[in-house]
C-alpha cells in the first residue's frame, strides 16, 4: 500500500523537531484497509469501517442496474478476478497527501461496463452540525479515470439516508441530497447537483474532467435559511490548489427549496466503469483543510524525547506513534546526505520500552554499533515504513 511521507527529526547537541502545521479534518477516509484480491467478500469495500468521523461501515447499494460493488486496491491494482480492465494506478496524487489504498469496481462483477459502484456511509455528525453557525463546509475526493468511455461522472453527496443508483443519476430511498452527481448529463462531467425527495432539482452546466491526469475534486457547501448552494471544481495533480483558483473557476447550483442540513447524515459515493477509482475523502471547515488537512486530533510524527547516556554510549529516542504502524530510525552526521544510514527498522510496539505510554514509542540504541560514540553532534530521523 502507498504510505504518507512522514518523518521526524532530532539532534544531539541541538535538539529540535520538524512538524507540519495543517488543519484538522472533521471526516477522513483514506481507505486504509487490507487488500485481498483473491476473495470477492474480504476484498470488498462493503462492510469496511475505518477512517474518522463515521458512525457505521460502508454499504453497497444494489438497486436497478447497480449490481457492482466497490473493491479495495493498492498499487498492484487488479491482478485477479473476471474482468480485464484493472485500475492500473499507484494511488498517489502528486498534489495531495495520501494514505492507504483506494476503491475501484470489483474484479468479480459480471459486467465491467454496465455495473456500478455506488455506496453510502452514515456520518457521526450531520452536515449542519459540522458546518456550524456560518453554514460553510468543504469536501474533497481524489478521482482516477482510466476508462474514457462516456457516462461516468463521479458522485459525492450529503444525503438524508439514501445513495446513488444507476449511472450516478438517481437517488435511492426518495432521498434529498446536495453535492456532485451525474444529473441529466452524458459524459465525463463534473456536475454540482441537488435532489429533492429523490427527484432531480437543480444542476450546473457541466465541465469535463481530465482523463489524462488524476483529479482532486473540491466541493464547497453554503447552507442558508431559504436555499442551499454547492460549488465544485477540480484540480489536476500537476496544478497547485488554491482557494482563489477554486473561486474563479467553480461551477455552482442553488437548490430551489430549503434543505434541512441537519438531516444530512449520510455520505453517498458513486462511480462507474472498471479501471476508474476514487480515494481520499475529506470533509473540513476550510479549503486548506480538505487539500492539506490531517485527521482531527492525530498527533504529527515527531521525536519528543532524546536522552544521551555518555557512559553507556546509548541514545534513547521517544516519538509519537500510530497503531499498526512500524518505523525506521536513521541518523546523519550533517543532514546533507540522503539519510541512507539506518540504526534499525521494523520498530513498533514490540520494541517499546515504555508501553504504558500508548501514544509513543521509546527505544534505546547503542551508538557504538554505528561508530557514533565519539561524534560531537548527530541528527536522528524517524520515518514510517
Amino acid at each position: 500500500m502507498k504510505i504518507k511521507t512522514a518523518f521526524a527529526l532530532g539532534a544531539l547537541g541541538a535538539l529540535g523537531a520538524i512538524t507540519a502545521a495543517q488543519g484538522d479534518l472533521l471526516v477522513y477516509e483514506p481507505f486504509d484497509y487490507v487488500v485481498d484480491l483473491t476473495d470477492p467478500v474480504l476484498g470488498a469495500q462493503n462492510g469496511k469501517d475505518g477512517g474518522v468521523g463515521f458512525a457505521g461501515p460502508w454499504e453497497d447499494l444494489t438497486s436497478g442496474s447497480n449490481d457492482g460493488e466497490g473493491f479495495i486496491y493498492d498499487s498492484t491494482g487488479n491482478t485477479n478476478g473476471t474482468n480485464d480492465l484493472l485500475p492500473d494506478w499507484d494511488g498517489v496524487i502528486d498534489n495531495l497527501p495520501t494514505s492507504g489504498g483506494y476503491v475501484g469496481l470489483s474484479p468479480y462483477v459480471s459486467d465491467q461496463f454496465e455495473d456500478r459502484n455506488n455506496s453510502r456511509r452514515l456520518l457521526e455528525q450531520s452536515a449542519g452540525a459540522m458546518a456550524g453557525a456560518d453554514g460553510v463546509l468543504w469536501m474533497s475526493m481524489a478521482i482516477h479515470f482510466q476508462d474514457n468511455r462516456f457516462n461516468f461522472s463521479p458522485g459525492l453527496m450529503f444525503t438524508d439516508g439514501g445513495g446513488f443508483s444507476e449511472r450516478v443519476r438517481d437517488m435511492t430511498d426518495s432521498s434529498t441530497g446536495i453535492g456532485i452527481g451525474h444529473g441529466s448529463a452524458w459524459g465525463i462531467d463534473l456536475n454540482a447537483i441537488t435532489y429533492n425527495a429523490g427527484t432531480f432539482d437543480t444542476r450546473t452546466n457541466v465541465s469535463n474532467i481530465s482523463t489524462a491526469l488524476d483529479n482532486v475534486i473540491i466541493l464547497k457547501f453554503e447552507f442558508g435559511a431559504e436555499s442551499d448552494k454547492v460549488s465544485t471544481w477540480y484540480f489536476t495533480e500537476d496544478q497547485t490548489m488554491t482557494e482563489a483558483d477554486f473561486d474563479t473557476n467553480a461551477l455552482a447550483t442553488t437548490s430551489t427549496f430549503n434543505i434541512d442540513e441537519n438531516t444530512l447524515t449520510t455520505l453517498a459515493v458513486g462511480l462507474t466503469r472498471a479501471g476508474n477509482a476514487f480515494d481520499e475523502i475529506r470533509i473540513g471547515d476550510t479549503f486548506d483543510d480538505v487539500t492539506t488537512g490531517t485527521v482531527a486530533g492525530a498527533a504529527p510524527l515527531q521525536i519528543t524525547g532524546i536522552v544521551h547516556d555518555g557512559v553507556a554510549d546509548t541514545v534513547t529516542l521517544t516519538w509519537t506513534a500510530r497503531a499498526n504502524t512500524s518505523y525506521i530510525a536513521k541518523y546523519s552526521r550533517t543532514m546533507d546526505d540522503a539519510w541512507d544510514s539506518e540504526m534499525e527498522d521494523s520498530l513498533g510496539t514490540a520494541n517499546d520500552e515504555n508501553p504504558d505510554d500508548g501514544d509513543k514509542i521509546t527505544v534505546t540504541f547503542a551508538l557504538t554499533n554505528h561508530g557514533l560514540e565519539e561524534v560531537d553532534k548527530v541528527f536522528f530521523r524517524i520515518e514510517e515504513e
